[in-house]
């Protein structure tokens, strides 16, 4: 991201390190970059710094991280209270993704605190509003849980429906965080073939009424010598309105003709 200059605040230590990496401040924009001062060198001893993010909710994605064990360390909170900061971050290893902004806050706040011996390469952070929770669309299941620029969703239909649409959306960068397309649907069709020992047969629309002057044609396609056993788990037809059955391929025979749901022992 964008390495976005920063408003020194007061703070000890040194406020401008190497580089130009300053010792706190604050940071506006739904994308930016904070260092450690003195970052990619070694960063001063004895420093107090702290960072304020003002926007909605963001990710803090760590691409480096070195501190003293245990002595130099980062606290993120949302609050203002360093107390019961939301992490606190030391040593050398790199630290997931941390979310800040997600309880209805609209800053948050980075301090790193360095003692007055032993110093690293410190930390390079980079921060990003995310996309809007998009939902899921009815009667489908969604595959990816993070909103982040650059994170995919995948989704998929209920057995029965088809999905029109993309089946895969990405949240896109930028000055605004969008989905690179809206969601899919996943209709019932009038007509379907289920080829496989089971499968799942829906009117068109379902489970909201159907349309009229409907002809639908389902085909169910097993294995030679199987059987086929038709089991409704619901059915509602206005009057007049009826599903018949054939059976076979080149002359297909009427088997049965329903009108309405026999009631079931």
């Amino acid at each position: 991201g964008e390495i976005i200059p920063l408003v020194p605040q007061r703070s000890s230590g040194s406020a401008l390190a190497a580089h130009g990496a300053l010792c706190g401040g604050y940071v506006f924009g739904k994308t930016g970059t904070i260092l450690s001062p003195g970052f990619p060198d070694f960063y001063p001893n004895s420093l107090n710094c702290t960072w304020t993010i003002e926007g909605n909710k963001f990710h803090l994605v760590f691409h480096t991280f070195h501190l003293e064990e245990n002595h130099d360390y980062l606290s993120i909170t949302e609050d203002g209270n360093f107390l019961v900061p939301v992490a606190r971050l030391t040593g050398s290893v790199l630290p997931p993704s941390v979310k800040a902004g997600l309880f209805g806050n609209f800053s948050a706040q980075l301090r790193f605190i360095s003692d007055f011996s032993m110093s690293y390469e410190g930390f390079n952070i980079t921060f990003s509003e995310p996309c809007e929770d998009p939902g899921v669309p009815a009667f489908s299941r969604r595959m990816g849980f993070r909103f982040r620029v650059g994170d995919s969703l995948a989704f998929s239909c209920f057995h029965g429906y088809r999905l029109e649409g993309d089946s895969k959306i990405t949240c896109l960068g930028g000055g605004r965080r969008v989905w690179s397309n809206t969601l899919p649907r996943c209709i019932a069709e009038c007509g379907a073939s289920s080829l496989g020992p089971e499968g799942v047969l829906l009117s068109p629309n379902f489970p909201s009424n159907y349309d009229n002057n409907h002809e639908c044609i389902y085909r169910i396609t097993t294995e030679k010598g199987k059987g086929i056993r038709l089991k409704a788990e619901s059915f509602s037809l206005q009057d007049g309105d009826y599903l018949k059955n054939y059976f076979g391929i080149e002359k297909p025979t009427i088997i049965s003709k329903f009108t309405r749901l026999a009631e079931r022992n």
